[in-house]
């Protein structure tokens, strides 16, 4: 008669314990990369979001007759202070919104102007565009050197998504 140890059965479960480790991580790995896809698309479809926001931003400031009139949650007529992420510190809750797929999107316009109401040396008051090949920064209180250039306007397009996620995103205009 021969004796049985059982040393197949510790080898076999030692194995098998193994094989359920790199299973299980695998299993992880492969959540985690699927989780990294999501939310890139998601990310890429608020930004498509926020630009139509832009554009529409655009149109309305071509069209804006006033310009050193405020319109209440679209349009500042002089710069908004901004917080630390440097976006202006305004109440998104009193801002017009459309839906855009999945996506709320809002946007707010600030010419980048200070001082008081009306503007009336946009180049002392304003951060203004150099001309036409000309390569210089402007900001504001500076001496100019160009008159007569087109003034800059901050466009902030908020893009609020699914799992209440939420994007800002930045354009400069000028007019």
């Amino acid at each position: 008669m021969i004796r049985q140890r059982g040393g197949a059965l510790v080898v076999t479960l030692v194995a098998l314990a193994i094989l359920l480790v790199a299973a299980v991580s695998l299993l992880r790995s492969t959540g985690t990369a699927s989780a990294i896809v999501g939310n890139t698309a998601s990310k890429q479809a608020a930004a498509e979001a926020a630009d139509t926001a832009i554009q529409a931003a655009a149109v309305r400031l071509s069209a804006l007759a006033g310009i050193d009139g405020d319109v209440a949650g679209a349009y500042y007529a002089t710069q908004r202070t901004s917080d630390a992420d440097g976006l202006p510190a305004v109440d998104w809750a009193g801002v017009a919104s459309t839906q855009v797929g999945n996506f709320r999107v809002q946007y707010l316009i600030d010419r980048l102007c200070d001082g008081p109401l009306p503007v009336t040396d946009s180049a002392a008051q304003c951060s203004i565009a150099p001309a036409a090949g000309q390569t210089w920064s402007h900001k504001v209180g500076a001496p100019v050197y160009v008159p007569k250039a087109p003034v800059y306007y901050r466009v902030t397009a908020r893009v609020v998504g699914p799992k209440s996620s939420e994007s800002f995103i930045q354009a400069i205009l000028s007019k």
